[in-house]
């Protein structure tokens, strides 16, 4: 054992060795003015050997960090779990205010809060009276939808396609609740991918999923420093990695057609699309009124818990009449209905809890089916304008670049439109 040590480490010492010279043999070539094939033909000898030295040096350190991390044993655990037990204590919450103004400061108290807080605000509305106008608010969304952009909705997912979404997503993204990532997912592709798409495409036809598929724990993220109340707090939903690989395929559909089926007022969540181009009109027009001497009324809308408080129907109605077939709105109704969740709350789970109101924070396809829904709204403005109830406000093409130059100049000086 010891004789096959000491090899080793010999050996490790000659690649070393060879390593540093062959670097300094490259880098006298390379300094030759002679352009010869033969001089061409030993540089690139030479970095061949270069770099597969270079990857076995690379696989050598990797195993030196494994060594090590075995040779340190429980110190190293032990310094992880002294990170994780600080994060988790700044992110204690010691005391919570009910809705009555009761303050709570035991974690049974707080948590059985949380529960009964979070499956009430998730709960199957009470209040039906907006329902029985859905059909007629939702008449602005006939004939939104082609029969081929349909077609696309409801085709089978390939293995091509989730082959691509995975590829294309983020690296280094937090795992589920599952503890695996996309990452885990893309190295052991070619082994699960075909039995992970012939199971989505069983689901996809049948329009049922797994209760574990549809599950999510939602952690509970302060909206201001020092939140006390539940209503300051944002509930973000973590899912299992299948689940948002799945979703991540619709949504990469769904996201073709949303710059033809979302009105150009909405900017946001829309591929092509930022929002910055609102506040850049609103300045725009904000000077054009200054400037003309003409009176506006601006009015500014903010939806209370806008992702928690949509509606499950009013959602699938609005698919069904953009001209979505029936396929593709099942499964939409499959995803949102069937889910259900639990929150984490001070390092304690609740019990689970229905998801019958609200598209998750978290999930791909919430703020796509939010824009593709709201726009409604947009849509009924549009309508009152044409019928003369509204008076529109634009400005041409032509007075936008008069406008936006001279405000560049006056705020920048006369070099910026240069720069």
């Amino acid at each position: 054992m010891r004789q096959k040590a000491k090899e080793l480490q010999h050996t490790e010492v000659q690649k070393l060795s060879s390593l540093e010279q062959l670097r300094k043999d490259l880098e006298r070539f390379t300094a030759t003015e002679a352009d010869s094939t033969a001089n061409a033909a030993q540089v690139l000898s030479l970095s061949e050997q270069i770099s597969k030295l270079q990857a076995w040096q690379e696989h050598r350190w990797r195993l030196w960090s494994r060594e090590r991390y075995l040779h340190l044993g429980d110190t190293n655990s032990a310094y992880f779990l002294r990170r994780f037990c600080s994060k988790c204590l700044k992110s204690h919450v010691r005391s919570l205010v009910n809705s009555e103004g009761v303050r709570l400061t035991s974690d049974a108290d707080m948590t059985k809060e949380v529960f009964s807080y979070f499956s009430a605000t998730f709960a199957h509305p009470s209040d039906l009276s907006c329902a029985q106008d859905q059909d007629g608010f939702l008449q602005v969304f006939a004939g939104k939808v082609s029969m081929e952009q349909a077609a696309l909705m409801d085709d089978l997912p390939t293995l091509q396609e989730f082959t691509d979404v995975l590829c294309s997503s983020t690296k280094g993204k937090a795992p589920g609740f599952d503890g695996f990532n996309l990452d885990a997912f893309r190295v052991v592709w070619d082994f699960v991918g075909p039995s992970y798409v012939r199971a989505t495409q069983f689901c996809w036809r049948t329009g049922t999923f797994p209760k574990g598929f549809l599950e999510g724990i939602i952690t509970l993220v302060p909206k201001v420093v020092d939140a006390n109340s539940l209503s300051k707090l944002r509930p973000i939903t973590l899912l299992s990695s299948i689940y948002k690989l799945f979703a991540k395929v619709i949504a990469a559909r769904l996201s073709l057609i949303l710059l033809v089926l979302v009105p150009r007022q909405q900017q946001g969540f829309i591929v092509g699309r930022s929002v910055q181009n609102n506040v850049l009109e609103f300045a725009l027009l904000h000077e054009a009124l200054k400037r003309e001497k003409r009176s506006a009324s601006f009015l500014l809308l903010d939806f209370a818990k806008a992702f928690d408080s949509l509606r499950h129907d009013f959602v699938l109605k609005g698919i069904a009449a953009l001209g979505f077939s029936g396929s593709f709105v099942r499964i939409i109704s499959s995803l949102l209905e069937g889910g259900f969740a639990r929150v984490i709350f001070n390092s304690r789970m609740t019990a689970e809890f229905p998801l019958a109101c609200g598209v998750r924070q978290g999930y791909p396809l919430a703020p796509l089916l939010y824009v593709l829904i709201t726009s409604s709204l947009i849509l009924h403005l549009e309508v009152m304008a044409d019928a003369g109830n509204l008076q529109r406000v634009s400005l041409s093409v032509l007075e936008t670049n008069s406008m936006w130059k001279s405000r560049t100049e006056r705020d920048f000086g006369a070099s910026a439109q240069d720069r």
